[in-house]
């Protein structure tokens, strides 16, 4: 947990999945390249990221993504689902909500537009409703619209379901906390 840390704390600062993973490269690890960071001696990554370093204080950004219920796991985590690590450029990190055992069964997922229309939302509604109790577990991004109407009928007929971001924690356009609650209970 301790490394993991500071992948976020980079996260947070901006940085992208392809400069967490150089960084990583380069450093060994990402506590060593985070306190190089501090000192001033990081290349390669933009400056408005390096900027950012001696504000972040990785310990309360951790604290932050404990206390909403998010977890957090990066390229190395042997729950890191095995079809993202084989596309090109994936993403380092992913923040879920949920169990995130079930990334190792049957999963679809169900992306769409934030602004979903009532033909949107109903097709979204049936497919999950049939889907789930065939034992697919449904992923989504937890944003509004498309994503959290999959989420909210794949909780409604006792489906399961996770929410996953691949991108920084400050950048994450989840729908409510109650569905979130939802999702860590079920």
């Amino acid at each position: 947990m301790k490394e993991l840390i500071y992948w976020l704390a980079f996260s947070v600062s901006g940085a992208g999945s392809s400069d967490l993973l150089k960084l990583r490269k380069e450093h060994g690890s990402m506590e060593r390249a985070w306190r190089v960071g501090l000192s001033g001696g990081l290349y390669g990554l933009p400056k408005e990221v390096t900027k950012k370093l001696g504000s972040i204080k990785p310990s309360e950004e951790w604290e932050k993504l404990e206390a909403e219920g998010i977890q957090l796991m990066n390229f190395d985590d042997n729950e890191f689902p095995q079809l993202l690590r084989e596309v090109y450029n994936p993403p380092a990190l992913l923040y879920t909500i949920g169990k995130r055992s079930v990334l190792k069964e049957t999963l679809v997922a169900v992306v769409g537009t934030r602004k979903a229309s009532f033909y949107g939302e109903k097709v979204t509604r049936k497919i999950v409703s049939e889907i789930c109790p065939a034992g697919l577990v449904v992923v989504s991004g937890m944003a509004y619209g498309i994503d959290t109407i999959a989420h909210e009928a794949a909780l409604a007929v006792g489906g399961k379901t996770i929410g996953v971001a691949a991108f920084g924690l400050n950048q994450i356009p989840w729908s409510t906390d109650r569905l979130a609650k939802r999702i860590i209970a079920d």
